[in-house]
């Protein structure tokens, strides 16, 4: 966090092993997403590495699945979004670069994720 918003570094987990989102109808974001974020961020704390830092939940951002798969470059498609539902977390998805890019437009592709997102985490 920078000045109260979010970094481009956040979205950084999309380049190699996604970025873990939530689906939902509305832009309302859903109690349990954040009690599941208070939740991580306190099992990681239990088991991080002495030399981490622990981590705190800010909140969340929100962006429409929508205008993540509308981002492209040269008429080809930067970003996938997927459902990967889990058992305990039925409204998962993920957030890839689309493989076979340039260096240059994987860049573009995660500045392009990170302006399509809110940039102050809503916490509730």
């Amino acid at each position: 966090m920078h000045d109260g918003e979010v970094l481009p570094a956040l979205f950084s987990d999309a380049k190699d092993k996604g970025l873990s989102c939530e689906r939902a109808d509305t832009a309302a974001i859903d109690p349990q997403s954040h009690e599941r974020g208070r939740q991580q961020a306190v099992a990681y704390n239990l088991v991080k590495p002495e030399d981490k830092p622990e981590r705190t939940y800010l909140g969340a951002v929100t962006a429409t699945c929508v205008a993540l798969r509308s981002l492209m470059m040269d008429n080809k498609r930067l970003l996938a979004v997927y459902d990967t539902a889990l058992e305990d977390n039925v409204v998962h998805a993920d957030v890839f670069e689309v493989a076979g890019r340039s260096n240059a437009e994987k860049k573009q592709a995660r500045k392009d994720l990170a302006d399509a997102f809110t940039k102050v985490p809503i916490n509730v």
